[in-house]
């Protein structure tokens, strides 16, 4: 067994695969058939060489195989058939990847052998970065099955380089075992989807946020600006559990056009969990709108205010040019509109009415 206090680097293949979207399914029967199939490939590869040639790293919902004989190339290519027939039979979206890299070996708490090291690093950030629709091999698993005198049976193409978490460039190549012809996907249209989906529901703040999505991929996108344009000011009330259902007072007040206007000059900003929307003491020269997730007011440690889709940010602070007067953070992933002291000066010049609609507002939610 490896010896944790003298840790020895060796090169392995590792082969990777991943259940598209098994979290998301809720049966349990569903998710247990999927596991057994993943298992029961696994289990006959190990069958095949041996106990102490592959260790399988598992995920729940896939994992990592690594090889650790020096002929591996066909035992690798065998499972990644297997994992592969599995998937289209099984009908089940599955990513797998492969890749060759340096790791160590150390006894994990269970008694048994743990891996770590940049090869099994790069291989599950790999793994991030493969689609259902074929297999992502990295540029040393293609020279190691190149120069194992493997390409007859075996082809590459559509090559893509990608920085990895570490920050360096990782070639990568799509490999295809005929029949099975592998593919990259297609970039998702899962933003136009949702528009359709929150337009359908009456959810205007995630129209806002989808149609801004869009927007900046095609700032003439015309489903995105008819989908703000008939976007109704009653969807656009406050989804926070204390005031559900209620209308933002400051967007039921504004006109269709000062409407249409707030939201094109706005931009999108995404927001990670236990991130600053603004900061006490800050220059106040940008407002912020809540599109999704959620954050919390705060000063000196006492929580002021739990804030959510709908509510306004910092509009005091821009309006009066003061510093800001408190701390927001996320408590979730958090979309927000930013819109800036410029942009609202120009809403001011075209509708003199819109800052005295946002000062009452601010003043407002003061009390």
């Amino acid at each position: 067994m490896p010896d944790p206090s003298t840790p020895r680097r060796v090169e392995v293949a590792v082969v990777s695969c991943d259940i598209v979207g098994h979290s998301s399914e809720a049966d349990l029967r569903v998710q247990l058939v999927r596991v057994q199939g993943i298992n029961s490939i696994i289990a006959e590869a190990i069958r095949r060489a041996g106990d102490d040639e592959i260790v399988w790293a598992s995920g729940g919902d896939g994992g990592h195989v690594i090889f650790r004989m020096r002929e591996w190339h066909e035992p690798a290519l065998e499972l990644i058939v297997a994992l592969r027939d599995w998937s289209a039979g099984a009908s089940v979206p599955l990513r797998v990847t492969a890749h060759v890299g340096v790791v160590s070996y150390l006894i994990g708490a269970d008694g048994r052998i743990q891996i770590v090291g940049d090869g099994i690093n790069v291989a599950g950030w790999l793994l991030t970065r493969a689609p259902a629709s074929g297999v992502v091999v990295s540029a040393p698993f293609r020279a190691a099955i190149e120069a194992a005198g493997r390409t007859r049976t075996v082809t590459f193409d559509h090559d893509r380089t990608l920085r990895d978490k570490a920050g360096n460039n990782q070639h990568l190549a799509l490999m295809s075992i005929p029949p099975d012809q592998s593919t990259w996907e297609q970039p998702t249209e899962e933003d136009r989807r949702q528009l359709a989906v929150a337009a359908a529901n009456g959810s205007g703040w995630e129209v806002i946020y989808r149609a801004k999505r869009i927007l900046q991929v095609n700032q003439k996108d015309l489903d995105a600006a008819a989908a703000i344009r008939r976007l109704p000011r009653a969807h656009l009330g406050y989804t926070r559990e204390d005031v559900r259902g209620a209308g933002n007072p400051f967007f039921e007040s504004l006109s269709p056009p000062q409407l249409r206007d707030v939201i094109r000059v706005g931009h999108l900003v995404e927001r990670r969990y236990n991130e600053y929307i603004c900061r006490f003491g800050d220059d106040g020269d940008t407002m912020f709108v809540i599109l999704s997730g959620h954050a919390t007011v705060h000063k000196g440690g006492r929580k002021l205010a739990v804030l959510g889709p709908g509510d306004v940010v910092g509009e005091l602070a821009l309006l009066t040019k003061a510093p800001r007067n408190a701390t927001v953070t996320t408590t979730t992933e958090t979309e927000v509109a930013t819109i800036g002291r410029r942009d609202v000066n120009r809403l001011i010049a075209d509708a003199p009415g819109f800052a005295r609609k946002l000062l009452e507002y601010a003043l407002d939610r003061r009390d």
